[in-house]
Order: C-alpha cells, then sequence, then structure tokens
C-alpha cells in the first residue's frame, strides 16, 4: 500500500465518527465559551487533582474535543489519514480501543508526571489536559507499524515512511514536553506499541496468559470451559422418564414407554 498526502481515500464509519465527534464537542466548547456558559464542560478536561478527588470520568472524556480552533482541523485531518488506512486492515472496533485506550495511557501518564516531578517540570499546572493528540499518537505508531513501506505526507510537503513514524514520533514527543509541558503524548506513544502489529504485543501477552490458565487447569477442563458456555441441562416440565419397553404389563401414567 502507498499512501501519499494527495491522495483522498473514502474513510470507513468508525473515522467519521470519530472525527465527527470531536468536531461537535470542540465546536459546542468554544461557543459556550465565547458566550461565557461552558458549564458542564468544564468538567471535561483531565485535571490531576480533580481526578484524585473523585473526578475519575475526566480521564475518558478529555480526549473528546480540543480547545483551540486551529488544532481541530489538524486532528481531523491526522485522524483521517492515519485510521482510514488503519480501518482498511483493522476492523472499526480495533481501531476505537486503540484510540481510547491510547487517550487514557496520556492522561495516566500526565498524572504520574504531575505525581512525582518538581513543579518547574510541570509547565501546565494540575496536569491539565485537553484534546485527542495522546489518542493519535498511538494511531500514528499503530500506522507506522502496519505500513512500514508506506509514505505519508506530514503538514503536506514531509514525506515519511511508516518504518520512520516511531522515531518521528519519539522526536515530537521530545519537542511537545520541552515546549508545552506536554507529558500526555508519552502515553499515547507507549499505547501505540502495544497495540500496534498483528497480532499486537497486548494480545501476544493475553493469549499466553490465556494459556497458561488453561495449562494450570488441565485434565479438570472441558469443552464448555474452553468455550466459556457453562453446559445448562435439558428442561424437562413434565418430570417424564424414559424405560424400557416391550413390557406385557399396563405401565404406570408416568411411564413413557
Amino acid at each position: 500500500m502507498r499512501q501519499t498526502g494527495f491522495e483522498f481515500p473514502r474513510p470507513g464509519r468508525t473515522v467519521i465518527g470519530l472525527m465527527a465527534t470531536i468536531a461537535t464537542i470542540s465546536l459546542a466548547w468554544a461557543f459556550a465559551r465565547l458566550g461565557g456558559a461552558q458549564g458542564a464542560f468544564d468538567y471535561l478536561p483531565f485535571d490531576a487533582r480533580a481526578f484524585l478527588h473523585g473526578q475519575v470520568w475526566r480521564i475518558f472524556t478529555s480526549i473528546w474535543f480540543v480547545p483551540h480552533w486551529l488544532s481541530v482541523f489538524f486532528a481531523a485531518l491526522a485522524i483521517y489519514f492515519l485510521g482510514t488506512a488503519l480501518e482498511r486492515k483493522w476492523s472499526g472496533a480495533r481501531i476505537l480501543r486503540a484510540f481510547i485506550w491510547g487517550g487514557i495511557a496520556g492522561n495516566l501518564v500526565e498524572l504520574l508526571a504531575w505525581s512525582v516531578l518538581p513543579t518547574g517540570f510541570m509547565l501546565r499546572p494540575g496536569g491539565f489536559v485537553a484534546g485527542p493528540s495522546a489518542a493519535i499518537t498511538a494511531l500514528a505508531i499503530c500506522w507506522g507499524a502496519e505500513f512500514p513501506d508506506a509514505r505519508i505526507l506530514i503538514m503536506f510537503f514531509i514525506p515519511v515512511r511508516g518504518a520512520w513514524m516511531k522515531w518521528i514520533t519519539v522526536a515530537i514527543c521530545a519537542l511537545m514536553t520541552l515546549y508545552d509541558g506536554q507529558w500526555s503524548p508519552w502515553g499515547g506513544l507507549l499505547a501505540g506499541l502495544a497495540l500496534a502489529g498483528t497480532p499486537s504485543p497486548a494480545r501476544k501477552l493475553y493469549l499466553h496468559l490465556k494459556l497458561r490458565w488453561l495449562s494450570a487447569r488441565g485434565q479438570r477442563m472441558t469443552v464448555d470451559d474452553i468455550l466459556g458456555t457453562p453446559k445448562k441441562p435439558k428442561p424437562n416440565p413434565h418430570n417424564l422418564r424414559v424405560v424400557p419397553g416391550g413390557r406385557d404389563e399396563k405401565p404406570p401414567k408416568d411411564w413413557l414407554n
């Protein structure tokens, strides 16, 4: 597969859904701020202090909007080019899992950095995170692993091979940390490394652990155990019994001869 920035493939439903969701929530956030009525939108970004005080939903909601107008366009563009290629090889559910886990991992890394690093290393007080940068980072790593020989144009004029994407992403994460104080892209990088490839390292680990569990059970296992469906007894609402036939005498009423 060869992909360039001048090709506009048709996206699937998952990619369209991701772009539409981020664009809708981002525009709603922007108009609410302009009108001074952001209200509930203030509870969407990830905030380390608020998260530790019980607002755990922020680790999930922060990845679905972009707080800056111009960033909405670039986020949608990245999801379009990376996600459309992946959707041709993966299922939509797998793309969605990579996107969500990348965003969650990014917020967890931001929380860890805010908890252990001195204040001087945190340019964003409170571990504040808003936007899908970590989730897009995970998609970029997955795209590079799946299409090492493909090419994509970054910013419409910088050609990049899929095999180089991992190292370019590392450099971008370092720049975002140094100049903007963002630690969350590193979480997306780690999530992408865990979920990239077919099968992915995360999938291999899951299968290895499942194999060890099956081997430990050994002789006690049945087919129903492997399939995960317990065997149910057949219903017998009339309590009928089956007995050998060929009797000369008249059988009882509850016998089926």
